[in-house]
Order: C-alpha cells, then structure tokens, then sequence
C-alpha cells in the first residue's frame, strides 16, 4: 500500500493487518505512527522516510512488526533508539536491511550502541550521520556480527571507529567515504575482515601507509582510496592482490 506524499498527519488509525508492504514517505507523521502500526504483524516492508520523526524511540514500539524485513526511516530527526531493557530485540529478529540516512544529526547518538540495537540486519544504510563515540572494548564486546554490508558514506565518525571494526567479522561492504576521517590509518581490527569484498576510503584525509594486512585479505578485489595522502610501499604491498581497482 502506497500513500507517500498524501500529506497524512497521523491523526487517522491504521487497521490493515494482511499488508505486507506499506510506504508512508512524505507525510507528516510524528512519532506516534509507530504505536498505530502495533496491528501489522505481517507487515514486511515499512517506509517512513521524511516524515516528521523527532527525539527518541524506543525499540519497543516496534514490538508488533515481528515479520518485519526492510525499515527505511531516513530523514528524519531522531536523536536515539532507546533498546528494550534485556537488550535483545526479538521483535525484530527477521529485519535484515535497515535505511537510515540523515536520521541523526546532533551528534548525540553511538555509532556501536547503535549496531548493538540493529543487531539482526545484515545490511545497514547510515549515510550523511553524524556520530560521536569512542571505541573501548567493553563496547566491542556487544556489538553483533551479522552485519554484512555497512554504508556510512558522509556520515562524520570518530578517528578511533575503524580501529574497532573488525569486531564486524562477517562485513562484506564497508563504505567510509567522506567520512572525515584523518591522520593514519591505525592497523588494528583490518586484519580480521576476512570476508571483506569490498572497501571505499574514497575522499577522506587519511595520511601515511596502508594497513598492510589488506594485502592478506583474499576476498577483498575493490579498494577505493580516492582523494587521500596514501604514501610509501604499503599502499602498494596492499593494493598488489587486488583484481579490481
């Protein structure tokens, strides 16, 4: 079902249980939306996309979209996702493509607390973000591993976060371009990414060599390293394996 740009308030129950499939772009919802949506169990596919989203929501509104595979709530301005208190969303154990792009803008919200609350997608969208968190191990150790395709194109990130990526142990995506990333590129956690096929460094600020374990990845055939200050023999020991560049 298909109502994007009707100019909807929100102010109408929704009572369409068998939908499967139900895009509510570009209308005026706020965040009450979700308490109505508590009847759509079979629901597979939400979007919510521009809409008028603010301030926090808790994980437990989305209680009822146990099918739920796809959520695109991009454009909005979400300042958290508050996770449900035992940490495990169940309810959204089926949801394996999550979009949201230009969602979090304050710099409030943590980029691991937020993998940790999405822990069942394996494709995460989190392009044009701004995140503002530091690594420690204590948040390593809670971050899910599922996660096989993580876009963060435009996002700002802290310098620390791709020391800590490698906890992503099934990544297979990983984009970080223009993400404002500067200064050298730490060699810690790359060498675990051995599913890793593809990898976008693409306009940053990144200075010095290569991790030159990327030359020991055998599943990595695209590196884009556009637009940075690479130098010295590891970029090239690194790049040597590729078969697409």
């Amino acid at each position: 079902m298909c109502l994007s740009k009707c100019f909807v308030d929100g102010e109408r129950p929704l009572n369409l249980t068998n939908l499967e499939e139900l895009y509510l772009d570009s209308n005026s919802f706020a965040n009450s939306l979700l308490a109505q949506l508590s009847g759509f169990s079979n629901l597979k596919s939400l979007n919510i996309r521009n809409n008028q989203l603010k301030g926090s929501i808790n994980i437990k509104d989305l209680n009822a979209l146990s099918n739920l595979e796809k959520l695109d709530m991009s454009n909005n301005e979400v300042k958290e996702f508050v996770p449900t208190k035992n940490k495990e969303n169940e309810s959204l154990e089926k949801l394996k493509v999550a979009t949201l792009n230009n969602v979090f803008i304050n710099g409030t919200v943590s980029l691991m607390q937020l993998l940790e609350t999405f822990s069942s997608v394996n494709t995460l969208y989190l392009r044009d973000n701004h995140f503002n968190d530091t690594i420690s191990t204590q948040d390593q150790l809670h971050v899910s591993s599922k996660i096989e395709e993580l876009v963060l194109d435009g996002s700002y990130i802290n310098n620390n976060i791709p020391q800590g990526i490698g906890v992503l142990a099934s990544l297979k995506i990983l984009s970080l371009r223009g993400c404002g990333l500067s200064g050298t590129l730490s060699t810690q956690g790359w060498c675990d990414l051995w599913k890793l096929e593809v990898l976008d460094l693409g306009e940053n600020a990144i200075e010095g060599t290569l991790p030159p374990c990327l030359a020991n990845l055998s599943s990595l055939d695209y590196l884009d390293i556009f637009d940075n200050q690479f130098t010295g023999k590891g970029a090239s020991t690194a790049l040597a394996n590729l078969t697409l560049l």
